[in-house]
């Protein structure tokens, strides 16, 4: 019993957690939500949240709304974005939709169609 004790102390110590990625270049369809760190390399029609950063790889594409703590996108967005911290457009990004950010990092090559809001994160703080 005492040496069961010490495994699940060492191993616990020793976890690692690996980012979820939904990939394969597959098509997806449903409500996706990470309680993590999330990386999609895929097309998914229907919305995307997570408590962390989601990373939309080149190539990817979302159809629905995307709700994270933040966001870094290579890929393309057909929906409304909020990010509570932060989001990063790529070169070859394509957003069209409403998006509100705490910050926002736009690379030349980017496109953006919709209404923007950033600094809403220092906007609640304040009230």
């Amino acid at each position: 019993m005492k040496w069961g004790k010490k495994i699940n102390r060492w191993v616990g110590r020793n976890i690692f957690k690996i980012s979820p990625l939904l990939g394969g270049k597959l098509t997806y369809r449903g409500d996706f939500y990470f309680s993590d760190h999330g990386s999609v390399e895929a097309t998914i029609y229907g919305n995307v949240a997570s408590e962390s950063f989601i990373e939309l790889k080149e190539g990817s594409r979302i159809e629905g709304n995307v709700r994270a703590q933040g966001l870094n996108t290579e890929g393309s967005i057909h929906g409304a974005v909020s990010a509570s911290e932060s989001v990063s457009l790529s070169k070859n990004a394509n957003i069209q939709g409403d998006l509100k950010a705490g910050s926002l990092e736009l690379h030349k090559g980017a496109d953006f169609e919709g209404r923007l809001e950033v600094g809403i994160e220092q906007k609640q703080q304040q009230t």
